[in-house]
């Protein structure tokens, strides 16, 4: 069973290498939730069954963040339920379970997946003033 209040990482098998959130780009005409259960079923094993997408959570819009092309990311909050097992996929070498308070390997992250991370962060603090038991 994974660890509560953990974040899933993959560990990237194809450049740039390292750390990153489970993710991926959009197919032309495919909507948006569509895409992301599609890139964490391909990266992680999760089906829209196994989850909850809870909330937006940011926009990674630097062009300089991924020497390949300039791509824009977009965050969102999906918390797995209670039965979901990740498992390393087409994309990830490796899958690694980081507590969200924990600093240590995220020098490692890539495509500056920080400022999601940070933002998720944030995200949480307020999240616990107003509802403390939750996480």
């Amino acid at each position: 069973m994974p660890e509560r209040d953990a974040f899933v990482f993959i560990e990237r098998k194809y450049p740039p290498l390292g750390l990153a959130i489970p993710g991926g780009h959009v197919d032309y005409g495919e909507p948006l939730k569509e895409a992301l259960f599609r890139e964490l079923k391909e990266e992680i094993g999760m089906e829209s069954g196994d989850a909850i997408m809870c909330d937006f959570l940011g926009i990674l819009d630097d062009p300089e963040r991924d020497n390949r092309k300039h791509v824009i990311s977009i965050g969102f909050v999906v918390i797995a339920k209670s039965h979901f097992v990740p498992k390393a996929g087409s994309d990830a070498k490796t899958i690694r379970m980081i507590r969200a308070a924990d600093n240590a390997n995220l020098d490692r992250l890539v495509l500056g997946h920080e400022g999601l991370l940070r933002d998720f962060r944030d995200w949480r603090a307020e999240l616990v003033k107003l509802y403390p038991t939750l996480f």
